[in-house]
């Protein structure tokens, strides 16, 4: 293949195993194998519980545990910092925050914000699916906004968490 950008070295044969051709095959791959295949592959990372593999796996069942995150309406909310995304997805009474700090550095105080009507009024506890601490705290307006929110006390860099929010009675 060829193209305008790098792409040739992004369809290299997969590295299963540290063996010839990464395991990959018998024969003789089309591409070199990338130079970290001795490190990089599937039987290596198999074994490392912070690996980018175990990373997407755990991605995967949250998704399929929690229909919410792929099916809910995606709410996009505003945040204090250009390093953070942050969005909910909700369906009928379950919502999910998720919030990611793509930045390199920790960012304490980060808030977050939202138009009206996202949220029922209310004081939300938010379960840890997924980084970070136990819990996030978030508070809704009378109207149903998200205003000045720090639903955690310091971003960690390049983390994302995600949260099941349920309302306090």
């Amino acid at each position: 293949m060829t193209g305008d950008k790098p792409d040739e070295r992004l369809r290299t044969p997969m590295a299963w195993r540290r063996a010839r051709a990464g395991g990959f095959t018998k024969g003789t791959p089309w591409e070199a194998l990338q130079p970290d295949s001795l490190t990089a592959n599937v039987e290596t990372l198999e074994r490392d519980p912070a690996s980018l593999l175990h990373l997407y796996r755990r991605l995967i069942q949250l998704r399929a545990d929690n229909p919410v995150l792929a099916e809910g309406e995606l709410i996009p909310l505003t945040t204090s910092s250009d390093a953070v995304a942050a969005y909910l997805r909700r369906s009928g009474k379950r919502a999910v925050l998720v919030v990611a700090n793509l930045g390199a550095s920790a960012l304490p105080g980060v808030t977050l914000e939202s138009a009206d009507s996202v949220l029922s009024p209310g004081t939300y506890n938010g379960r840890a699916l997924l980084g970070g601490p136990v819990s996030a705290t978030l508070r809704v307006t009378t109207g149903g906004a998200i205003s000045r929110a720090v639903p955690i006390a310091t971003l960690r860099p390049m983390q994302v968490y995600v949260f099941e929010l349920g309302r306090r009675r």
